[in-house]
């Protein structure tokens, strides 16, 4: 599982950092978004309503499937409306 987890940071890390297309990764975190929702709400469906809201109840490992996916997925939708400033497209400068 962590090999996966190594896999998709690397995936993130090229599509964000070699694309000068806003468009692409607006879509690989809308996916991301997608995934987050779905992984929190299985996790709540496996624990049930009372383990998912006792939040003080929460090891670590809850902590990293619901706290930090929840996190992740604030930020995603922070990007979607605005709030870290304007989308930058990028210029390839061409050389002789």
């Amino acid at each position: 599982l962590s090999n996966l987890y190594g896999l998709l940071f690397l995936l993130g890390v090229a599509v964000c950092y070699t694309t000068s297309e806003p468009k692409v990764v607006r879509n690989y975190l809308v996916c991301l978004a997608i995934a987050d929702v779905g992984h929190i709400y299985y996790v709540y469906k496996a624990l049930g309503w009372d383990a998912f809201a006792d939040v003080g109840s929460w090891n670590v490992l809850t902590w990293g499937n619901v706290g930090i996916t929840g996190f992740l997925f604030l930020n995603r939708v922070a990007y979607f409306l605005g709030i870290f400033g304007k989308e930058v497209v990028r210029r390839e400068v061409k050389r002789d």
